[in-house]
């Protein structure tokens, strides 16, 4: 079976998924190579440090929109990946993300029977009943890693409003416009580039805990009279 690095971003004020995340982890067979993390120093020191799997790779960078910091935080891990390690696969695993003990060999293997070199797990998804395939549970052969980008382009809209796309979906695109191009002529002897299924049931934690710490700090943060922005009368 292949070997593979776990790859995860982690903001530092959410970080009542961790012990979760860190469990599925450490139960998996056959286990990673190493566990690449970008957080904060003192997140890494009380959820990770004792255990030597997991490699403190930089400090969570902080950007006024939350999505340019997950992008960048995504980079800074997919660098690390290249630069670093030669391993022959790198598996993104959100930090809400709970995996099983077979979770990588069932992936492992549903790729060798597709022949693909990038393959997205689905997990549960937010206010849906369908199963999302993002970036939070895919495994990448590393000869394609470098193929994406992570960035957040901002689109202004037929009303003059600024939106932003998502990382993962500007990662993921050129994976569906080259892919025909990398399969048959760089890669040949796969047979595709990127597949979506729902193959390994994962636990995708999505409510917040009331009795985590981090939990208070953003309702309080949320909430607090001093932060509320008074509208200007016109």
């Amino acid at each position: 079976m292949k070997s593979y690095v776990i790859t995860s971003p982690v903001y530092p004020k959410r970080t009542w998924t961790l012990k979760a995340f860190r469990k599925g982890i450490e139960a998996l067979k056959p286990a990673p190579e190493a566990v690449g993390i970008v957080t904060s120093q003192e997140v890494f020191r009380e959820y990770f440090a004792d255990n030597n799997l997991f490699v403190f790779v930089a400090v969570h960078p902080y950007y006024k929109i939350k999505l340019d910091r997950i992008a960048k935080s995504r980079s800074m891990l997919k660098e690390w990946f290249m630069a670093e390690r030669d391993e022959t696969y790198q598996w993104w695993i959100d930090s809400d993300i709970e995996v099983r003990e077979d979770t990588y060999r069932k992936i492992h293997d549903r790729m060798a029977k597709l022949n693909c070199l990038m393959f997205s797990n689905g997990y549960q998804g937010r206010n849906s009943t369908r199963n999302w395939h993002g970036i939070g549970c895919t495994v990448i052969h590393r000869d394609v890693v470098d193929l994406g980008r992570f960035y957040i382009p901002r689109i202004r809209t037929d009303e003059n409003a600024v939106r932003h796309i998502c990382e993962d979906m500007m990662y993921f695109s050129p994976y569906h416009y080259a892919s025909h191009a990398v399969v048959k002529r760089l890669k040949p002897e796969y047979d595709r580039l990127h597949v979506e299924e729902s193959i390994a049931p994962v636990k995708h934690h999505l409510d917040e805990r009331s009795d985590h710490p981090d939990y208070e700090y953003k309702i309080n943060k949320r909430h607090h009279p001093d932060r509320r922005k008074k509208r200007k009368r016109r």
